[in-house]
């Protein structure tokens, strides 16, 4: 039975209305946060209007069913205790309000750190942190991929979907999240170690681009051309250098009529387009019976998709390597990123992946990169601009130099105005 903040009973009737004692507050809050955990929709713990609502109603079935009287206020109080205990947030809640954090970390001595964008830096937000309060957070971010973090999987690398209309600017995007048990990253009464890379909130437009200042706008507009006439773009930077942020951006040059296969491990890249599948890479984990897709595995599988363009996220091993420029050689336009600081490490890590991986002779692999690759572009941070630029773009020469290396012509490097035109055209 529930009364409206004067004391009068909304439901006079009940003769058996018993009043509020702390036994059965917390007999309230216990059986509403049971009810309202049981297959909560990820959705729902994203939208705190949503959830409220939703426990306040189950508050009042519960409230009901005890035939209790409650005030609003007691009620209020209850939904806030209620709806901190189902979302698990904790002190990520106020984080996940915000629209201009790229990243959060959580290290094990109990601190929490946080990156803005258009940094390269953390910032300590809070130390001290609870570790029964991180253990309920670990459990949240996991809930909406049903795996959990143990002595026996202490490793758990999942993702949180895009919520579209979350009331928390921070989700609406999905993140990346990567989480280390405590037992394998120890530290003095520690913690688990948390990371979450928070995703754009929307496809990431060339106006976006311009407006950060990353190049003078003839230089975006012309590698916007070069991808549109279908040249094979590989985009190269350090960590957190926006190399995932550009690609999206170029890839809404993509003519609307093609057929676009994304492979990502997880997906991340947003595309602004209407006829677009992606293959996304998962780990098989111990005892489980799931089949492990890999990123090569996700490139053969495009292969037999009909795409006009393939869209790697990242290059991580030899055996993508090899995947995705055997694609593109066989008439297939692309994108995708690696990690490097120049052109000629970028080319040289490839052949390196797929020495390693595959057993490829350097030569082999040069040759290969020179032929499947058309354009190379770097991005990274300028501390003394204080933003993210484009470093360079570079057109990879068919011809290898001296030594078997590929040879690299430049066709922009900051201070020039404008970019050269791409001499290798795709019919």
């Amino acid at each position: 039975m529930v009364m409206n903040s004067s004391g009068a009973d909304w439901n006079t009737g009940n003769i058996f209305a018993q009043s509020l004692t702390g036994e059965n507050r917390r007999k309230i809050i216990e059986m509403t946060t049971d009810r309202l955990s049981d297959d909560l929709p990820f959705e729902l713990m994203a939208s705190p209007e949503k959830l409220s609502a939703a426990a306040k109603g189950t508050a009042r079935t519960v409230v009901n069913e005890l035939r209790l009287s409650i005030t609003d206020k007691d009620l209020h109080d209850i939904v806030t205790k209620v709806v901190g205990q189902v979302a698990g947030f904790g002190y990520l809640y106020p984080l996940f309000q915000r629209d201009d954090i790229s990243e959060i970390l959580v290290n094990p001595n109990r601190t929490l750190w946080v990156m803005e964008k258009g940094s390269m830096d953390f910032t300590l937000v809070k130390g001290d942190i609870s570790e029964r309060e991180t253990d309920r957070v670990v459990e949240a971010l996991l809930r909406q991929s049903g795996r959990s973090l143990t002595e026996a999987v202490p490793t758990v690398s999942a993702k949180l979907a895009r919520v579209d209309n979350s009331e928390l600017p921070a989700l609406r995007g999905g993140a990346r999240i990567h989480i280390v048990h405590r037992c394998v990253c120890p530290a003095m009464n520690g913690t688990h170690s948390i990371n979450i890379r928070m995703y754009e909130q929307e496809p990431v437009k060339p106006e976006k681009i311009l407006k950060w200042n990353m190049a003078p706008e003839k230089v975006i507009h012309g590698m916007l051309n070069m991808v549109t006439n279908r040249a094979r773009v590989m985009v190269f930077g350090g960590t957190a250098s926006g190399k995932t942020t550009l690609l999206s951006a170029l890839c809404d040059a993509i003519p609307k009529d093609k057929r676009v296969v994304k492979i990502e491990d997880p997906e991340e890249i947003w595309i602004d387009h209407p006829n677009v599948t992606t293959i996304e890479a998962r780990s098989s984990s111990p005892g489980m019976s799931l089949q492990e897709i890999t990123v090569a595995y996700g490139v053969d599988n495009a292969m037999r998709m009909s795409p006009s363009w393939l869209i790697v996220g990242e290059v991580r091993d030899g055996a993508a390597c090899l995947g995705l420029l055997r694609g593109l050689m066989s008439d297939h336009s692309g994108l995708s990123t690696t990690h490097a600081e120049s052109p000629e490490a970028a080319a040289y890590r490839l052949a390196l992946l797929m020495e390693m991986d595959c057993h490829q002779e350097f030569s082999t692999s040069y040759t290969l990169i020179a032929e499947a690759l058309d354009v190379f572009v770097q991005v990274g941070f300028d501390r003394d601009a204080g933003r993210r630029i484009i470093k360079g773009v570079w057109q990879i020469e068919k011809r290898v130099g001296e030594n078997g290396e590929p040879v690299f012509l430049p066709l922009y490097l900051p201070g020039n105005s404008e970019i050269k035109p791409l001499a290798r055209r795709r019919s």
